[in-house]
């Protein structure tokens, strides 16, 4: 009888163990589906890995709240991608930084991207914008969150074929989307929201529009 007793006192034990396991296995996949905490590796200087990939090539940024001192700038480059993991935020600390800034630069994409500043100040109007583009053309942001304080979400001057495609773009503190002189724009498959105010075009042709949701920007939002 003691024996007995033993026996099952220790399949007790293994089986426990053996729940503990699965357990364990499967609070691992879903912290892995969510990407919330990130993984702990440490982040990587994401200008110098921009500066650091040839045109023609692919920027792949790891899962990771990466917080920015300065905005992540591209100029002068050629058939970039940035491609981000899923679950990876791009966040700068300066209010009045671009996030992301592209300048006289050609086929660049981004894709996969959460980009804001750190402390968003609904009740002051940033400076910064979250996607700023001059001088560019073939530019595509593609499934990505443009989410305030940014001053705006997208400011595009003096640009050729841009494109947002299954975007969103809110809390902006002034204006969702700025296009000066630009021609050829198309926005497509977004949800621009709680915005400021909705779009400014200035200048533009060829603009394309369709499949997007628009909701609670300007005067809309004190009435939601």
């Amino acid at each position: 009888m003691p024996k007995s007793g033993g026996a099952k006192q220790t399949f007790a034990v293994i089986a426990g163990v053996i729940i503990i396991c699965l357990v364990g296995a499967i609070l691992a996949i879903q912290y892995k589906k969510r990407g919330w905490p990130f993984r702990p590796e440490p982040p990587k200087d994401l200008q110098e890995l921009i500066n650091n990939t040839p045109d023609g090539g692919i920027v792949r940024i790891p899962r990771y709240e990466y917080i920015l001192k300065n905005g992540l700038k591209i100029s002068g480059r050629n058939n970039l991608t940035i491609e981000c993991e899923e679950g990876a935020r791009i966040l700068v600390d300066d209010i009045y930084e671009d996030v992301i800034q592209i300048s006289n630069s050609e086929n660049i994409r981004i894709e996969n991207a959460y980009l804001r500043h750190v402390k968003p100040q609904w009740h002051e109007s940033c400076q910064g914008s979250v996607v700023f583009i001059t001088g560019s053309r073939g530019i595509k942001i593609l499934n990505c969150e443009l989410n305030g304080c940014g001053r705006t979400g997208l400011c595009a001057y003096d640009c050729k074929d841009i494109t947002l495609n299954f975007c969103i773009i809110q809390r902006n503190s002034d204006v969702a989307i700025s296009c000066e002189k630009c021609d050829g724009v198309k926005i497509s498959n977004c949800t621009i929201q709680d915005n400021n105010d909705f779009n400014c075009m200035t200048k533009v042709t060829r603009l394309t529009w369709y499949a997007n949701t628009v909701r609670r920007n300007g005067r809309d939002r004190s009435s939601q």
